[in-house]
């Protein structure tokens, strides 16, 4: 879920702190993704190795307490004077609705008052699936957004890919939070033109410390089947699990099941 970093108020890092303390994603987890989600630490997922978050900092804490004081930081305590905050998500399937009133609930408890937007998924994607100078001056984008109600899966085996789109100026879609930083862009360069391991593992640690300090995403979580739905698929009482086929720029949704076990 994107924080937008340069829309009110999400553009205040201390309502942006305040409101990943006060979302509880073990619960959203296990009432809007049917169990099947691990949270994670952005900017990178855990398919890139030792390039996935390689400071081993903990997804967010769900802590009302420090979520109530950031806010008070922020200089609206308890929510007062606060403006309600949209949050955008698209139609396509049913758990965003699920998920986004989780959040809408928890985020009440410390004064906080979100109004879900729906939008269809086709002006879903005309709207974000912009490069980063577009989606600045696109008044559409909202102050926070779910980054599409399908999973998100890496377009190409490389750490440019997450690393690029999300948290950078050069990201030609799927920057929802409008962030970036001369840590991540210096990162970003670093990898498109060296091959310098140490170099590249110094650029990721500190991509990682920039982006988890200035909080653009709430990450959430990553979905342990490639899409999170309803359909029998995802009942693990009908199948427990599969594997996907991959490909060397992503992932099929194409499931693999194991007829002998």
């Amino acid at each position: 879920m994107s924080l937008n970093v340069h829309r009110t108020p999400t553009d205040n890092k201390y309502v942006r702190l305040a409101i990943v303390h006060a979302i509880n994603v073990t619960q959203l987890i296990d009432q809007a993704a049917y169990g099947l989600g691990t949270p994670y630490v952005g900017p990178e997922c855990p398919v890139y190795g030792s390039f996935y978050n390689p400071t081993n900092l903990s997804p967010y804490a769900y802590n009302v307490t420090e979520a109530e004081a950031d806010l008070a930081l922020a200089g609206y305590p308890m929510g007062k004077g606060l403006p309600t905050i949209p949050l955008n998500i698209d139609s396509a399937l049913p758990w965003e609705q699920t998920a986004a009133e989780l959040i809408q609930q928890d985020l009440s408890v410390i004064g906080i008052t979100v109004n879900i937007v729906v939008t269809s998924y086709d002006n879903f994607l005309a709207t974000y699936f912009q490069p980063y100078s577009t989606l600045m001056n696109d008044t559409a984008v909202m102050a926070m957004a779910f980054d599409t109600g399908y999973a998100y899966s890496p377009d190409y085996i490389g750490v440019t890919d997450y690393l690029g789109q999300f948290t950078t100026n050069s990201s030609s879609y799927a920057n929802f939070a409008l962030y970036s930083s001369d840590t991540t862009n210096r990162a970003l360069q670093d990898f498109l033109s060296s091959n310098n391991e140490t170099l590249l593992h110094q650029d990721m640690a500190a991509s990682y410390q920039q982006v988890y300090q200035d909080v653009p995403y709430d990450w959430l979580f990553t979905v342990k089947l490639p899409q999170v739905s309803g359909s029998d698929v995802y009942n693990t009482q009908v199948i427990h699990s599969y594997w996907i086929d991959p490909e060397l720029y992503g992932s099929t949704t194409l499931p693999l099941l194991n007829t002998i076990g």
